[in-house]
């Protein structure tokens, strides 16, 4: 049987070339590697061992910044360091329809000679970014990997607000037809799923803006322009969520209103049927009484008699309440 120890915790490890493309790499040409060899780009799962101990004992790096990129509650954030820079992103599962609170970290330490990226649950897929490495199309430097790793949760961000978008004009058409209580679970998902991504989109804005201001020497002109794009992009995303949310409150409105009707107007077809009922129920109630002098006990049509009052007293009550307009 496999353990979680002898898993690695690898997913790849390529030095950039400089021209999109890249010689791969294992552990133990990690540890001869030098910065005159090219730009070292780690992409590791920190829940296998091998990977949590090289960060831990053999990465170099301080151990505060190493407890960030292990953190699995990590916040969007930008920090600048003496020796780099610490970036950590949030996206959205896969399994957010099912879960609205679960979300995606992926953490990433940049400095002159590497780039570290650690995750726990799939964001970024290593096996394209080997695709490309190996076909010369990858990242050349650290800011092309990083413009990639942002622009990856962008596209995840916008997909899902696109969905949430066409779940709410579902539920707009819908409303005078649908089926109720289905309606209210897809409502609470999108409402749900609208409080997760307000709660990390404006500081992941403000981490990609912070990066776009701190001048890095590996961070060209072009960068700053493409971050400049990200940002407003995610600006658009939060002005999305939030004109979401209110539709999605209005809906929210409008179907209790809708139940709260329909539920009146069976309330008020129970209380005719009780009108038309209830004095029925007092005239043949008052004639089962097991006593003597009931009208009609020994005539044999005093039955059909009895019939034929009901069905007088319950059209003069249909007249009535259709005169009242109450139906």
């Amino acid at each position: 049987m496999t353990t979680n120890a002898q898993i690695s915790g690898l997913i790849l490890a390529y030095i950039l070339d400089g021209h999109g493309g890249g010689k791969e790499v294992d552990w133990q040409e990690i540890e001869t590697w030098e910065v005159s060899q090219g730009v070292l780009c780690l992409y590791l799962d920190y829940e296998r061992y091998d990977a949590r101990n090289w960060l831990l004992n053999e990465s170099g790096l301080p151990r505060a910044i190493t407890d960030q990129l292990l953190d699995p509650e990590a916040r969007p954030r930008c920090e600048m360091h003496k020796e780099g820079l610490l970036m950590v992103l949030r996206g959205i599962s896969p399994e957010l329809d099912t879960n609205p609170k679960t979300t995606i970290s992926l953490r990433m330490w940049v400095d002159a000679g590497r780039i570290i990226i650690t995750r726990m649950r799939r964001i970024l897929s290593g096996l394209q970014l080997r695709y490309a490495l190996n076909d010369g199309t990858g990242p050349s430097d650290q800011a092309d990997l990083v413009l990639m790793a942002v622009e990856r949760i962008n596209a995840i961000i916008c997909e899902t607000v696109n969905r949430m978008r066409d779940t709410v004009d579902d539920l707009e058409d819908e409303m005078d037809h649908g089926n109720y209580q289905s309606m209210r679970q897809r409502l609470l998902v999108v409402r749900r799923t609208a409080i997760v991504l307000q709660r990390f989109l404006e500081p992941q804005r403000t981490a990609i803006n912070q990066m776009r201001h701190s001048r890095l020497t590996w961070l060209s002109e072009d960068d700053v322009t493409q971050l400049a794009l990200l940002s407003d992009n995610m600006a658009t995303y939060i002005k999305d969520v939030e004109a979401i949310r209110d539709r999605a409150t209005i809906v929210s409105e409008e179907l209790a209103n809708q139940l709260s009707v329909d539920l009146n107007r069976r309330m008020y077809v129970l209380s005719i049927l009780s009108v038309i009922f209830l004095p029925l129920g007092f005239i043949t109630g008052l004639l089962g009484v097991n006593l003597g002098g009931i009208p009609g006990e020994g005539n044999p049509i005093g039955f059909a008699v009895l019939v034929v009052i009901i069905i007088i007293l319950v059209t003069i009550q249909l007249l009535l309440i259709r005169w009242r307009r109450w139906l």
